[in-house]
């Protein structure tokens, strides 16, 4: 059994569906209210996504992501839902993004439907899938799949996770009204205040690449900074500090683990290995030596500029050149 075609008869009792055509009507339509794979990224739990990057997106400020991880979700999402119709007997197919009635900017792209079932794929690398499904089901997952749920009004659906190179996981979930008037709430915020009011979101920590990006090049000249940016600056030092402080604790635990291993490769605790330490070689390239025998490396040379920023110890008076 295979993933079927749309449905376009599938009753979803509290949203209609929305037909787009090529992928740039998709996105333009996805910009005119928040869908699932938005809420996450707006409750801040969201390790590839920012509160801004939605912003940015919904403003028309964005750019579309080509991320391999996005591109690898995509290409397997068919052959995820045909596992799941192959393992469960169920028909599976495809809906049209579903707009809520109520509130038309609550938007839903599920992957698939089955029956009066949401079908949600995802995949993840073994070391993820590890951390972040070690008790079920992800919370971004949790949360997208539940998202559905309040725009269609159904009431249950699968995850269907393919985490590394195992088989895919199945995994039931069934309607959370509690978290769903959460994520509402969060969302219906979020739309109002930032995006059709045009508030840009406070920044994270995910922020950080993405802000230097847009400012690439330096000019010499002077910006007065404001009251709260001496704060982050504070906070930044506080950070750093601290970071030096659990990194000398971490390194003197790491010393205990290295003295009990000895020369052994894995300390077993209780049946169960609780550390490794293995040999590994690496090679690199030694310009010494090359340079000492003659070689002009002058043609493997390339330059790049980059913005590097540094705060002072000791701070001093602004001089014009």
């Amino acid at each position: 059994m295979t993933a079927a075609e749309v449905d376009p008869l599938h009753p979803c009792p509290e949203s209609v569906s929305v037909v787009s055509g090529h992928r740039e009507d998709w996105l333009a339509k996805r910009s005119t209210g928040i869908g699932g794979s938005d809420v996450s990224a707006i409750l801040g739990m969201n390790k590839y996504s920012s509160p801004r990057d939605i912003w940015l997106s919904k403003t028309g400020q964005g750019k579309d992501a080509h991320s391999w991880p996005i591109m690898r979700g995509n290409a397997l999402e068919r052959p995820l839902l045909d596992w799941f119709a192959e393992q469960t007997g169920r028909a599976v197919a495809s809906l049209p993004m579903q707009r809520n009635v109520e509130r038309p900017w609550m938007l839903g792209s599920t992957d698939g439907i089955s029956g009066d079932g949401i079908l949600e794929a995802k995949t993840a690398s073994y070391w993820v899938g590890r951390h972040d499904w070690a008790d079920g089901i992800a919370d971004h997952a949790e949360i997208q799949i539940q998202w559905y749920m309040a725009v269609t009004g159904l009431t249950h659906g699968w995850v269907i996770a393919a985490l590394g190179d195992d088989d895919p996981v199945i995994k039931p979930v069934q309607r959370d009204q509690k978290l769903i008037d959460v994520l509402i709430d969060a969302a219906e915020t979020f739309w109002v205040h930032n995006v059709l009011g045009e508030v840009e979101p406070e920044l994270t920590w995910l922020d950080r690449g993405t802000v230097a990006d847009e400012y690439p090049t330096v000019e010499r000249h002077r910006v007065d900074g404001s009251a709260e940016v001496d704060v982050q600056i504070t906070t930044r030092q506080w950070a750093a500090d601290e970071i030096k402080r659990v990194t000398k604790i971490k390194d003197a635990a790491e010393a205990e683990i290295i003295q009990a291993l000895g020369d052994g490769d894995h300390l077993v605790i209780d049946g169960q290995v609780a550390a490794t330490r293995k040999a590994r070689s690496t090679t690199r390239f030694d310009r010494s030596a090359a340079e000492a025998d003659g070689l002009d490396l002058t043609p493997y040379m390339n330059t790049t500029e980059s913005r590097v920023l540094r705060i002072p110890a000791k701070r001093a008076p602004w001089k014009e050149i």
